[in-house]
């Protein structure tokens, strides 16, 4: 991603405030940043958490979501998270996707009058999550 948007590591490294050798150690493998860090590189590159550590393959960054009174809601993760294994997270990540996907189909069905809202809970998307 660094190289398509024609920033060198040093770039990157300014930008997350952080050497460049992290930078490189990142992106061999060696070892990983740090959540609050994985947050800005999303930012950086236009794209997910849940992209950067493959947990979804669309870099499209997830959405913001309207409220009520017109404001743009960002997406956070929730208080703990930084105290959970990268395991647990991929599985809260893959769970929330999961659900996510149901409900949208769910909903844009009941739109057209297709599915009775009590139906959700029989949804095959989330009854692979049982």
């Amino acid at each position: 991603m660094r190289r398509r948007s024609g920033l060198t590591q040093e770039d990157v490294a300014r930008h997350l405030n952080v050497t460049r050798g992290a930078v490189g150690h990142w992106e061999r493998g060696k070892n990983q940043p740090p959540y609050d860090v994985l947050v800005k590189i999303a930012r950086l590159y236009n794209t997910s958490t849940a992209y950067l550590v493959g947990e979804i393959d669309d870099p499209a960054p997830l959405m913001n979501v309207s409220t009520e009174q017109g404001a743009s809601e960002e997406r956070t993760e929730p208080p703990g998270w930084e105290q959970l294994t990268d395991e647990e997270r991929r599985l809260v990540l893959r769970v929330t996707k999961a659900v996510e996907k149901a409900l949208v189909t769910h909903l844009l069905q009941q739109r057209e009058g297709n599915v009775p809202i009590r139906k959700l809970k029989e949804n095959p998307e989330v009854d692979e999550l049982k």
